[in-house]
């Protein structure tokens, strides 16, 4: 617990600092001014995409228990909005242990096809992700080329092509795993080593379910394109209008995904950061750039929050004892 509390201590005055610094460096007044002109309706549209886009997201988890058995739909949405949550407040994707530990106590769900489950729904997010940024990159190739040079453009496009392929390879690896882990015997105690090897088994089930995967797989890309929606959104409501708009969402997508797993997006640190880094490239000015890390964190936060709260407040009492519950069923 103190370790814990020490930890976000240390986050919360790395994150200060940051903002600290982020903000003065770039005017407060000229900041204030960027985020007071920020049109409300477009502000809404975002929070509303967003909120929708979470909500494809606990869809697809559903898609991805399939395979062991047709759950509550509502039921697995509101676990997976007090997730969603929980990974607004936690690095490191934190809310998907929590996820995973409700799934096994309210639907008696295996450890292990929980943690199968979750990684799948997060793979193909990443992969079809890395796909529509591939296909924005190459439909403005030319403009991007004059921007930032044909060098960095090529290794944008290797890098999501080699995200792509990567997973294609991984997900045909782990298929090839589960089976050579199914035919050795289970030790009768369950121990972190064991649970990895359960993991993998059911992650490879999973996969090989080939109807759940293809409905994941279909919302997947409807939950992508509203996902950059909702942040295509929050440029028209600052007025900006950067070239190659589509390629600057991903890059602060992409990026400020990299940022949440050391600080969480709750604290602002990371899409601050995220946006000044990303936004430069495309002739954005610093005071504008940190209105719309401004605008993220609200679109970011809120839904979970509209969404998460009263589930996570109801189970509250017994949070601490589900994370203590041992794994083995």
């Amino acid at each position: 617990m103190r370790n814990q509390t020490l930890t976000l201590l240390v986050q919360v005055t790395v994150s200060v600092l940051i903002l600290t610094g982020l903000v003065y460096d770039a005017n407060p007044e000229e900041v204030w001014n960027a985020i007071s002109r920020a049109n409300p309706a477009w502000l809404a549209t975002a929070i509303a995409l967003r909120a929708f886009t979470l909500t494809l997201h606990e869809v697809r988890l559903w898609f991805a228990l399939l395979p062991w058995g047709r759950f509550p739909l509502m039921h697995v949405v509101i676990i997976g909005w007090i997730a969603g949550l929980m990974n607004t407040l936690l690095p490191i994707r934190g809310g998907d242990l929590i996820g995973v530990a409700l799934l096994r106590k309210e639907l008696s769900i295996d450890t292990s096809k929980a943690i199968a489950s979750v990684g799948i729904t997060a793979f193909l997010e990443v992969v079809l992700f890395a796909s529509f940024t591939l296909i924005v990159l190459s439909v403005g190739l030319t403009r991007w080329e004059s921007l930032v040079g044909v060098v960095t453009t090529q290794r944008a496009m290797g890098s999501m092509t080699l995200i792509i392929l990567g997973g294609i390879a991984a997900a045909i690896v782990l298929t090839i795993l589960s089976k050579r882990f199914r035919k050795r015997d289970r030790p009768t105690r369950r121990g972190p080593l064991e649970l990895i090897r359960e993991s993998v088994v059911e992650t490879g089930t999973g996969l090989k379910a080939w109807r759940p995967v293809a409905g994941n797989a279909s919302i997947g890309i409807i939950q992508v394109i509203t996902m950059v929606l909702s942040t295509w959104a929050l440029l028209p409501a600052l007025g900006l209008q950067p070239p190659l708009a589509l390629l600057a969402v991903c890059g602060l997508i992409a990026f400020g995904s990299i940022a949440a797993i050391v600080l969480p997006q709750s604290l602002g640190a990371g899409p601050a950061a995220t946006a000044i880094f990303v936004l430069g490239f495309f002739g954005i000015s610093e005071p504008d750039a940190i209105a719309m890390a401004a605008l993220l964190w609200l679109s970011a936060t809120l839904p979970p929050l509209a969404t998460g709260t009263i589930p996570l407040i109801r189970r509250i009492r017994h949070m601490g004892t589900l994370l203590r519950t041992p794994s083995a069923e």
